[in-house]
C-alpha cells in the first residue's frame, strides 16, 4: 500500500508518521488487491489553533482502491483518536467494497449456470 501524508498546521513527527504507517497500514490485509494498486491520502492536522478545548484535531483518508475512492474522516482531542475513528470508518467501507464485488461475479455465475443448463 502507498500511503501519502500531509500535514495541516502541524509537524509531521517521526511518532505521527509512524502512527499513520500503523493504522492505515492494518487495511492493506483487508483489501483483495495487490499492495500496489492501493493508495491511500492522508491527511492530519489542526482544525484551528484559537481554542484549546474540543475536537481540535482531524484525520482525512481517501483510500483508492483499483480505482474507487472510499472516503472517510473524523475528529478527535487528540490525533490517534481520530486515526483510529478513520481506521475504523475504512474498515467497514472495504468490506462493504469487496462483499460488492462477491455479490457480482456470484449473480453473473447464477445467470452463467441457467444460460449453460437450458
Amino acid at each position: 500500500m502507498k500511503i501519502i501524508i500531509k500535514g495541516t498546521q502541524i509537524d509531521l513527527t517521526p511518532e505521527i508518521r509512524s502512527a499513520i504507517d500503523e493504522k492505515i497500514g492494518e487495511l492493506d490485509r483487508f483489501t483483495a488487491f495487490s499492495s500496489s494498486d492501493v493508495e491511500a491520502r492522508v491527511d492530519v492536522g489542526r482544525s484551528t489553533f484559537h481554542h484549546q478545548h474540543g475536537d481540535v484535531y482531524f484525520a482525512k483518508v481517501d483510500l483508492n482502491v483499483n480505482g474507487k475512492i472510499i472516503h472517510a474522516e473524523a475528529e478527535g482531542s487528540d490525533i490517534i483518536s481520530a486515526l483510529t475513528e478513520v481506521k475504523d470508518q475504512l474498515q467497514v467501507e472495504v468490506k462493504k467494497f469487496k462483499q460488492k464485488g462477491f455479490a457480482r461475479r456470484l449473480k453473473a455465475l447464477r445467470i452463467w449456470k441457467r444460460f449453460k443448463n437450458q
